[in-house]
């Protein structure tokens, strides 16, 4: 909205706009399938602003937000935020053997995830 009142550039605005809802929309794709394939995804749009004429804010917000709103809460949904999971302090700074065999266990797992991931990618 700033572009629009305060640095008169509705141009940019209407370029973030689309940006803004191109980016829900590559999110809720790479939520649902891990992957995103359709990166035109927002091109109806950028085309369908592209005749736009409007200098007014108002209009962009009447016409867009409910578009926003729907494709935020779908991305909520798709993605929803983890809960906190409290913290092992004792795995942290191990003091005990026991606790210093169990790190070492975790930071082996994690190593080998890592490394399985990284040759996967290669192939």
């Amino acid at each position: 909205m700033k572009k629009f009142t305060v640095e008169d550039k509705p141009a940019l605005s209407r370029k973030d706009i689309i940006h803004c809802l191109r980016e829900l929309l590559l999110g809720i794709e790479l939520a649902c399938t891990r992957t995103i394939q359709h990166f035109d995804a927002a091109n109806h749009l950028y085309e369908e602003m592209k005749g736009e004429t409007s200098q007014e804010w108002e209009y962009y917000k009447k016409k867009y937000k409910p578009t926003y709103n729907k494709l935020s809460s779908e991305l909520r949904a798709a993605a929803p935020k983890a809960e906190a999971k409290p913290r092992r302090e004792h795995l942290k700074n191990p003091t005990s053997p026991e606790d210093v065999g169990v790190a070492k266990e975790r930071v082996k797992e994690k190593w080998k995830t890592l490394l399985a991931t990284v040759a996967s990618e290669r192939e």
